[in-house]
């Protein structure tokens, strides 16, 4: 008629229901920030970090069977449980082609995955490390026994260092997990 806009007489609700999201919506209250928990992906396991990396690797197809397998005897904290001539013959391969990418795996994340034992396990760390022909390694390497027993003074005798040298390259073994 030319009086008004219109806007007082159109029914919003009724036009807005036709036009509601596809999607779930979750009721909050007003000055309540969001949740995510339910939209946060898990968290992904070892098997599944050590796989990703493993897919990203290089290999030959005999060689991303390995690296499977090696994976897939890798126990919960990481040690791998099963010998590697075992291996070779169950996929078929040479022990060398074994060993070989046992020692790529062995350079994945987290450092010292793989390792057969604690001694193996911490000198591949001391090796990210950058640690090489150094007072570390030396003590991993030799001594050990006598670091499982914190006889820091039978290491730098034998060693002919300080004790305090000792104990300094401890505490980097110590942070190594």
């Amino acid at each position: 008629t030319g009086e008004g806009d219109g806007k007082e007489d159109f029914d919003w609700n009724n036009y807005l229901e036709d036009y509601r999201p596809a999607s779930p919506i979750y009721d909050r209250r007003e000055g309540e920030p969001s949740s995510w928990d339910n939209v946060i992906a898990a968290k992904p396991s070892l098997m599944d970090h050590l796989m990703w990396q493993l897919r990203l690797s290089r290999l030959t197809e005999p060689e991303m069977r390995v690296g499977e397998q090696i994976i897939g005897n890798i126990d919960q904290d990481g040690y791998l449980r099963v010998a590697l001539e075992e291996l070779a013959v169950q996929e078929k391969v040479d022990v060398n082609l074994v060993e070989d990418v046992l020692s790529k795996v062995q350079e994945f994340d987290p450092p010292g995955i793989a390792a057969r034992d604690l001694k193996e396990c911490l000198l591949s760390q001391a090796k990210m490390l950058g640690l090489s022909n150094s007072l570390v390694l030396t003590i991993i390497q030799e001594h050990l026994h006598a670091l499982e027993k914190k006889d820091y003074n039978r290491i730098a005798r034998k060693l002919k260092v300080t004790t305090p040298e000792v104990v300094q390259a401890v505490m980097l073994i110590t942070r190594m997990n």
